[in-house]
């Protein structure tokens, strides 16, 4: 049950901070909405530059750039909390960390038009999955009956890697062209 409510809260956040329902009552949020899409510049320039407004922006480029201000916030929450949640939430925590991670990064490419601006994003996935991959390491997921964690997580910042090098082959091979 308490999966549901969480999951209901969630979709909740991600429609209220991509702009698409208005909150009724802000005490059923688990976040202050104000904080959900800051109004001061975010702390990550590769979300400042994809983000920034532009006024040639059509409605589905603000789309795109709501959903990644969304699923970056998310992961904003999340990361926080890594580690020193109780037992039995710590595995869907995690789940929804390395779901929320991919969203970021599809989210993300799908606001990247150049090969620059794609690589920096990869460079900044490999840089999230890689503090992941230590988080696992140095956090109990080995002692608490979920070694396969740490093997989740190794893999996530591989992918991450491979990636990011096919998208750099990609960039060399097109510029030697």
């Amino acid at each position: 049950m308490n999966h549901v409510i969480r999951l209901a809260s969630s979709i909740s956040l991600v429609l209220l901070a991509a702009g698409c329902v208005n909150a009724q009552d802000p005490t059923e949020l688990p976040l202050n909405p104000k904080k959900v899409i800051p109004e001061k510049p975010p702390a990550d320039p590769l979300l400042a530059k994809l983000t920034k407004a532009d006024p040639n922006d059509d409605a589905l480029r603000l789309l795109l750039k709501a959903r990644y201000k969304a699923a970056a916030e998310v992961i904003r929450q999340l990361e926080p909390r890594l580690g020193t949640i109780p037992h039995e939430d710590y595995l869907a925590q995690i789940g929804h960390y390395q779901s929320g991670l991919k969203r970021l990064l599809d989210a993300g490419s799908e606001l990247t038009d150049k090969p620059e601006e794609k690589i920096a994003l990869l460079k900044r996935h490999v840089e999230i999955a890689t503090a992941f991959e230590k988080k696992m390491k140095d956090s109990a997921a080995a002692t608490l009956g979920a070694p396969h964690l740490l093997g989740e997580a190794i893999y996530f910042r591989l992918d991450a890697e491979i990636k990011l090098m096919k998208a750099e082959k990609a960039f060399e091979k097109a510029g030697k062209k």
